[in-house]
C-alpha cells in the first residue's frame, strides 16, 4: 500500500472539529454554572457545622474538668474574633496562659452571645447562661448554656 494513500484516509478523520470543542465547553460551563452553587453551600454547612462542634466540645470539655477538679483549678472558653480558647483559671484575664488550647475560627463565621464561660470548679456552674448563635450567611446554629451547667445543642 502507497504511504501517502494510508496518510491521506487518517488525516481527515483524526481530532476534534471547532465546533465539537465548542460544543463540549458550553456543556461543561453549563453543568459548572448549576453544580458550584451546590457545592460552596456544601462547604459552607460543613465549615458551619466543624465550628459548632468544635465550639461545644470545648465547652463541654471545661464543664468536665471544672467538675473533675483538674489541677484545682476551674476552667472556661474565650471566644474572640478569629479563635476560642479553652483555658485554665478563674476568668479568662486571670488565666494561666501555659494551660491554653487554641482553635482556629474563621473569619466567615461569627458568634454571637457570651464571650466568656467559665465554670466553677467542683459544682460545674456556668459563669453565664444563655444562647450562642453560630453564624454563616444565612445559616446559623445555638448552643444553649442552661444555669444548670447543661448544654443543650
Amino acid at each position: 500500500m502507497n504511504l501517502q494513500v494510508v496518510f491521506k484516509k487518517y488525516r481527515n478523520t483524526a481530532g476534534f472539529t471547532l465546533v465539537e470543542m465548542i460544543l463540549v465547553l458550553a456543556i461543561m460551563l453549563t453543568i459548572g454554572v448549576f453544580v458550584s452553587p451546590i457545592g460552596i453551600s456544601f462547604y459552607r454547612s460543613q465549615q458551619l457545622n466543624e465550628v459548632y462542634d468544635g465550639l461545644t466540645s470545648a465547652i463541654r470539655q471545661a464543664e468536665m474538668f471544672s467538675l473533675s477538679g483538674k489541677g484545682g483549678q476551674s476552667y472556661g472558653v474565650y471566644i474572640g474574633d478569629n479563635e476560642y480558647i479553652l483555658f485554665s483559671g478563674e476568668s479568662y484575664s486571670a488565666r494561666i496562659v501555659g494551660e491554653d488550647s487554641s482553635y482556629y475560627l474563621p473569619a466567615s463565621v461569627s458568634v454571637s452571645g457570651p464571650n466568656e464561660i467559665v465554670f466553677s470548679q467542683l459544682s460545674g456552674e456556668p459563669s453565664v447562661t444563655g444562647l450562642l448563635t453560630i453564624s454563616l450567611g444565612n445559616k446559623q446554629k445555638v448552643i444553649e448554656i442552661m444555669a444548670s451547667g447543661n448544654i443543650s445543642r
